[in-house]
């Protein structure tokens, strides 16, 4: 199976501006059902009626949570999707209910990285809480727009896309994905398959089958131990979406030990990485959730520094001194490595040359819809141009799971 983590629910930048966490300062009344309508939630009121939820979710002795996507979201669903969902109420059944815990999270109570488990009678049960320095919060790399809208029987979490179960890890998602078959070879080969078929939780920068064309010969020119410390610069512990680095540039500590800065353009909701370096990288696709972490796509090999053992090569990626390819331009006390969970990352000040604009500072009530529709219509055709599936792709093995799940 390719990766078909839904590009279409990507978080890109505006809607993480967008999404900046809010307590609620609304009074609500009634169970969770009554709160999803007082919250506009319209859409998602009759598709639970439809899926025969609303009584679940009405009975006073619950305890609940419930990520309720905004009408918005369910406009964004492809209609072929929309259709079949509709059609099947086992499919709705469960589809809904992945939204759904059985118990009452406060954002409070909620922790980086946590994995809180839905009442979906999917094989996926999970929903990963990602909580960002920068105020940012995302469930499964969709970002929480308001939370702790608190009625009797539970609470309501407010989100900007629709959630779905992730059926593969990040080894499973590269094999499934012919445009990252040269990155899996190398994995194989160096023997990184298990480490990153873990728990983990993982961040992988996976470099396109065209970036590693475009570095070649460096598999052949390096040693084992290099080659292998090349790979590991790509993957840092810890999930960091594209919304952990909204008007905060990050520095990140990989596997291999160094730092790779990560940086958002606001106009693309694409990442540039390294980009005060000679050898930067941009990303081609963002926000691919797995069981275990997340996936960027990205279009250069990143370049760590490397011990005296590693040998000089023909290409430009190598020409630069390997001891000064992950340079930041900001002085290193001012942005310490951090392996830490991005709630502890601290921000840098050094901004990312290949940013075509630097992220905007300005609050989210300020961003018109119009151009967060417009930002994540860019970003899922940038998505599909990297060969990656197209939105309703992406939702048919999923869907095809959710309707024999129960």
């Amino acid at each position: 199976m390719r990766i078909h983590l839904a590009l279409l629910l990507s978080a890109v930048l505006l809607q993480c501006a967008a999404a900046i966490t809010r307590t609620s300062s609304t009074p609500t009344t009634g169970t969770v059902v009554d709160v999803i309508n007082q919250q506009g939630c319209t859409i998602l009121a009759k598709w639970l009626d439809a899926a025969g939820l609303t009584a679940t979710l009405q009975d006073p002795k619950g305890t609940f949570t419930v990520f309720a996507p905004t009408n918005t979201a369910f406009h964004n669903l492809p209609p072929s999707v929309v259709k079949e969902l509709l059609n099947n109420t086992t499919m709705l059944h469960n589809f809904l209910l992945h939204h759904v815990a059985p118990k009452v999270y406060l954002y409070s109570d909620m922790a980086d990285d946590e994995l809180i488990q839905t009442l979906t009678d999917h094989a996926d049960k999970n929903v990963r809480i990602n909580k960002y320095a920068n105020g940012l919060a995302t469930v499964d790399g969709e970002p929480l727009r308001q939370q702790d809208f608190v009625g009797s029987n539970g609470v309501v979490h407010l989100i900007t896309d629709v959630l779905h179960p992730i059926e593969t890890d990040i080894v499973q998602a590269a094999v499934g994905t012919a445009d990252l078959s040269k990155l899996v070879a190398l994995l194989k080969k160096y023997d990184l398959v298990d480490a990153l078929s873990g728990a983990g939780p993982f961040t992988v920068f996976a470099p396109s089958n065209a970036a590693f064309e475009a570095a070649r010969p460096m598999d052949g020119s390096l040693s084992a131990a290099d080659m292998k410390a090349v790979l590991l610069y790509h993957v840092v512990p810890g999930t960091f979406f594209s919304a952990a680095a909204y008007d905060t540039p990050l520095q990140l500590k990989t596997l291999q030990g160094a730092t790779v800065e990560v940086a958002l353009d606001e106009e693309t909701g694409m990442m540039a990485l390294n980009g005060a370096t000679a050898h930067p990288a941009n990303t081609t696709a963002t926000n691919l959730a797995q069981s275990n972490g997340v996936v960027h796509v990205i279009n250069a090999v990143l370049q760590p520094p490397l011990g005296p053992s590693s040998t000089s090569s023909e290409s430009s990626q190598s020409s630069q001194p390997a001891s000064s390819a992950p340079a930041s331009s900001a002085p290193a006390s001012s942005a310490p490595a951090s392996s830490a969970p991005a709630s502890s990352a601290p921000a840098s000040s050094a901004p990312a040359s290949t940013s075509s604009k630097t992220a905007s500072s300005a609050p989210a009530s300020t961003l018109p819809a119009s151009t967060h529709a417009a930002s994540s219509t860019k970003t899922a055709s940038t998505n599909a141009a990297s060969g990656l599936a197209t939105p309703a792709a992406a939702f048919a093995a999923v869907l095809a799971a959710l309707a024999v799940a129960m």
